[in-house]
């Protein structure tokens, strides 16, 4: 009988021990650092200095609140998004992000900003798996050479195409568009 006791025991802690290494191992996980950090049931207050990280996402913040159970997070203060797949910086005031969906709903002064692109608004939701950004309540998108605006937009950041809707505006060094809606590839 003692035997048996053993064995069972043995296998427990081996499974235990994949078990929790699997759950370690997890890329969606948000993994964060920080100066000091309390803690409550059900989440964690992160204070000074915060540091975010998820696969080749970085996520910079002076304080947030982390969700574990719903591997999400509000960030405040100072919030940079740094995407090290693509050359995509992101700054803004607040930020709610879903960890589980990589997407993030940036408020506040939002600049974004990619190798070809300048993006300013209040309000983005940049989704990261599909690599789309849209933006509501005002935006201006500015790129080399040209300076559109209007009150919603949505941009393609891997395909380079951009819909503006809305009270569209669209300055070149030639001639002012205007217009309800705008399709427009930046490499084209």
């Amino acid at each position: 009988m003692k035997r048996e006791i053993k064995v069972t025991f043995v296998f427990v802690i081996l499974f235990g021990l994949s078990y929790f290494s699997a759950i370690a191992q997890n890329p969606d996980k948000l993994d964060y650092k920080a100066k000091v950090l309390e803690g409550g049931k059900g989440y964690k207050k992160l204070i000074g200095n915060v540091v975010f990280t998820q696969e080749k996402t970085i996520i910079y913040c002076d304080s947030a609140i982390l969700f574990d159970k719903t591997n999400s997070m509000e960030a405040f203060g100072h919030v940079l998004i740094e995407d090290l797949e693509d050359s995509v910086t992101i700054t803004s005031e607040r930020l709610n992000y879903q960890g589980n969906g990589r997407v993030a709903e940036l408020r506040g002064n939002v600049v974004y900003k990619d190798d070809s692109v300048r993006l300013y608004t209040d309000n983005l939701d940049y989704d990261m798996v599909n690599k789309s950004a849209g933006y509501f309540g005002g935006g201006k998108i500015m790129d080399d050479v040209n300076t559109m605006t209007s009150k919603k937009g949505n941009y393609d950041t891997e395909g380079k195409m951009m819909v503006f809707t809305d009270s569209v505006k669209l300055i070149t060094p030639d001639y002012t568009l205007e217009s309800d809606d705008l399709f427009y590839n930046i490499l084209t």
